[in-house]
């Protein structure tokens, strides 16, 4: 079964629904409370991801608990009572508990015959959804299909409902992955009589040796031993009784051990390593015996490698692997990236640490084979970089539509502040919580993608213009419809792909990724060439941009703009091949009329079903005057126009009617229709609704397979000049601080920070190759002459480094061999060092 609704009532931030109170002409009976109106407030759960988003205190994190309280059966008391309910009140008989409900469907036949059991009802008694409401303290209730069958169930009834129920669990967004962890403990910590001094990490027993060192003369003679031992024996005992990890220790002593549990996870869970692999490389430690030791380490790195795929969700780093070595009887995790350097944990960023501490987790967790399950994330994003964030999605996607076959999907539900955990492929899935006014309490924007997400914008805190250049490519386009038209096609294929079977999906890149591509209306055509410029005419650091231009006067002469700009030092302003017109498109030939805008793709059927549904939304008194539009006639007026939207207006004229439909109106009418779930109206089959839908969906897939084409190449070279000046300023800064001596050890130390700047491009492999060579040619590993003497020669060397990129990557016909044979050129013609 899945949770459809959460209802909550007087709990923490949450009222009620005082909007619903002044709105409603109907409640249920679960709204009130005697004569008085109380209408719970409902937030609406999607049946795979939900991202509850709002500003700091609007009641995101007590959403988060009001749904583990019904689905754990949890307690609450005064203090969760909302201080501005009418119930919470000091006067005898006034106050009370908060109240929560839980709409479920879609029961299996077990689920729905247990359930007919627990209530006593006949077997063939339909069950399409039911509403378990807790009006605590006591007062439990069922509510089949509507409020009109009512049951109150008793603590046995109770009890047997929720062995139905959906499972909660969540991953801890607050442990990060330990640094290290004792070989004892991954051995023998659940053994009661293991010795607290075997559980000692590293940190304990430097502790403990600084002990002895500091009460040195006790342990001078056997006679000194004798005469201090019980004071050495308290000694002892009492900083063991600090270091090791008991029941009863510190705060901070809980935490290691839920990190040590992760690690424990992480090998004998994830990595499916023996146990007597790691009391067989403890006894070797203390046996000193070293190749062993480093025999059955290079196993375990290589069970970790195989069954973690880390790359797959860590796009930062396809190169990344997780390691483990050994240090004072610890087991040391390390990190090695694509420069093939080895790391701790102290040396790279926090985010790292906790999204291996997610990603551990999900592959930690054992689905349930009793019933479903849900999952409950609380703000991941605290220690993650933006990008650590998309990479974050993707593991809720693995939750809750698993490839492995035979797994239950989980439906997730996370709390996030972040833009960057927002999937904008999936709008559908925003919940916009906000803090009402005074005493009404938090409640639900709904539809908050419609208005350009402008709720979620002020949920998170930043305006518009902030998040224009935040995606990894950036899509500028003439109007906020254009926008519309992108992003609402892009999620509905999204919805289409996922119910698709595999082996039937078309091809991602005709859909866009809009966790990837950033969608830029612009006011017109006529600002593109400005907004292209405020992007990458004035920094060093360049993002992607590619533009869809509209194939009419201002679009062509937006593109003659962006022809002519060119740049000092930095060459045109925007390629042609980052340019795209809606020309370029072949959509479907039975359109019939030539292409000016994004609006020639839209079929004539659908249209016409967009105008009708245009109409009765905000002109419903006139929208009787559509019967006589027909597709004859809208196709003689968008021939010459190319555009169905102009067209309309234009019959609309003719008939003298002083209306007419707005291009972001109108637009939303279109993306309304095309999702399925919205298609209720018989005249809209009649219309051709569903043939129109399938062709407008088919242009936009040719569209959007136009755009990751340029989308592909403006990263690539965006990639390409990132690395080049990232390499030619790590260069000029080295020689520039080192004009009179340079030491093998510092021209190591610049190579290697090249090389942590390098990608996986070719024009990074070609800068790795010239490196390589440098190496060799002056030797830098032998010690014996520490100063490299001809500084002048090095540089030059240098600067082969800066243009081996562009020689690897130019235009002329140079294979990547041919390429690297120029480079060895360049440098065996220098003279020797």
């Amino acid at each position: 079964m899945l949770l459809k609704t959460v209802f909550i009532r007087f709990y923490k931030s949450f009222n009620f629904d005082y909007i619903g109170r002044l709105a409603r002409t109907q409640f249920k009976e679960w709204d009130r409370i005697g004569e008085r109106k109380y209408p719970f407030v409902e937030v609406p759960i999607e049946n795979d991801i939900t991202a509850i988003v709002g500003a700091n205190e609007s009641g995101k994190s007590h959403l988060l608990s009001a749904v583990k309280v019904g689905l754990l059966n949890l307690k609450t008391q005064l203090e969760d009572v909302c201080r501005y309910s009418d119930f919470f009140n000091a006067k005898v008989g006034q106050s009370k508990l908060p109240d929560f409900g839980y709409e479920f469907s879609q029961l299996t036949d077990s689920e729905k015959l247990r359930l007919q059991q627990i209530l006593g009802l006949e077997s063939d008694t339909r069950i399409d959804k039911f509403y378990f409401f807790k009006f605590l303290p006591e007062d439990h209730k069922i509510y089949l299909n509507d409020d009109q069958s009512i049951y109150n169930i008793d603590e046995a009834q109770l009890k047997t409902l929720y062995t139905i129920l959906p499972t909660v669990f969540e991953i801890n967004s607050k442990i990060a992955l330990p640094d290290s962890v004792p070989l004892s403990y991954l051995i023998d910590e659940h053994n009661a009589q293991t010795p607290s001094w075997k559980r000692l990490g590293a940190s304990g027993r430097n502790d403990l040796g600084n002990l002895i060192v500091e009460n040195a003369p006790q342990f001078a003679t056997p006679e000194a031993i004798a005469n201090n031992n019980q004071h050495i024996f308290n000694s002892i005992s009492a900083r063991l009784n600090t270091l090791t990890l008991e029941e009863g220790d510190v705060e901070k002593t809980k935490e290691k051990l839920t990190q040590y549990q992760l690690a424990e996870a992480l090998l004998y869970k994830i990595g499916d390593i023996d146990k007597k692999y790691l009391t067989a490389l403890y006894k070797a430690l203390t046996e000193r015996k070293q190749g062993l030791v480093q025999g059955i380490l290079n196993e375990i790195n290589l069970r970790l490698e195989v069954s973690l795929n880390f790359p797959k969700f860590w796009v930062q780093d396809r190169n990344f692997q997780l390691r483990v070595t050994v240090r004072d009887y610890e087991l040391v995790f390390t990190i090695r990236d694509r420069t093939n350097t080895e790391y701790t944990f102290a040396e790279r960023s926090h985010g790292l640490k906790y999204f291996l501490s997610y990603y551990i987790q999900y592959l930690a967790h054992t689905p349930s084979h009793a019933g479903d399950e849900i999952l409950l994330m609380d703000e991941p994003d605290a220690y993650l970089s933006s990008q650590a964030q998309q990479d974050l999605l993707k593991i809720f996607e693995g939750f809750a539509h698993p490839a492995t076959l035979g797994n239950k999907s989980v439906q997730v539900i996370y709390v996030t502040h972040s833009p960057f955990l927002i999937d904008k492929n999936n709008s559908q899935r925003i919940r916009v919580l906000e803090k009402g006014a005074q005493d009404e309490g938090t409640r639900v924007v709904y539809d908050c993608s419609r208005n350009h997400y402008e709720p979620l914008r002020s949920a998170v805190g930043i305006m518009a213009g902030e998040m224009v250049f935040i995606g990894n490519c950036n899509l500028l386009v003439e109007g906020a419809s254009d926008q519309i038209y992108l992003s609402g096609a892009a999620q509905q294929l999204t919805k289409d792909r996922i119910k698709t079977p595999i082996a039937e999906r078309i091809n991602s890149q005709y859909n866009l990724d809009l966790n990837i591509i950033t969608i830029v209306p612009c006011g017109g055509a006529e600002n593109i060439p400005y907004m292209v410029y405020l992007s990458r005419g004035r920094d060093v650091e360049q993002p992607a941009i590619i533009a869809l231009l509209d194939n009419d006067d201002e679009g062509l002469k937006a593109r003659r703009r962006l022809a002519r700009a060119i740049l000092k030092d930095k060459g045109r302003l925007l390629q042609a091949n980052y340019l795209i017109g809606i020309e370029d498109i072949e959509p479907d030939l039975s359109l019939g009329h030539k292409l000016t805008c994004i609006e020639s793709l839209i079929p004539l059927s659908l249209a016409i079903c967009a105008a009708h549904l245009y109409f009765r939304e905000l002109f419903p008194d006139q929208s009787s005057q559509l019967s006589e539009l027909n597709a004859n006639d809208l196709h003689l007026l968008a021939t010459e126009s190319g555009s169905v939207l102009e067209a309309i207006n234009l019959w609309i004229a003719q008939r003298g009617l002083d209306i007419e439909l707005s291009k972001i109106g109108f637009a939303r009418s279109v993306i309304d229709l095309i999702k399925t779930e919205e298609k209720k109206d018989e005249i809209f089959n009649i219309l051709g609704l569903d043939e129109g839908t399938k062709q407008f969906k088919e242009n936009m897939q040719k569209l959007n397979f136009r755009i990751n084409e340029a989308r592909r190449k403006a990263e690539e070279e965006r990639n390409k000049d990132r690395v080049s000046g990232k390499v030619n300023r790590l260069i000029d800064t080295f020689v520039d601080h080192h004009q009179s001596e340079v030491t093998k050890e510092d021209l190591e130390l610049l190579i290697e920070r090249i090389r942590f700047s390098l990608d996986e491009s070719l024009e990074s492999s070609h800068i790795d190759f010239v490196l390589q060579q440098i190496e060799s040619t002056l030797k830098l590993g032998d010690k014996t002459l520490p100063l490299i003497d001809d500084t002048i020669q090095l540089y030059r060397l240098l600067d082969i480094v800066k243009s081996a990129g562009k020689l690897g990557s130019q235009d002329r016909g140079i294979l990547q061999g041919g390429a690297l044979n120029e480079i060895t050129k360049l440098i065996t013609a220098q003279p020797a060092i």
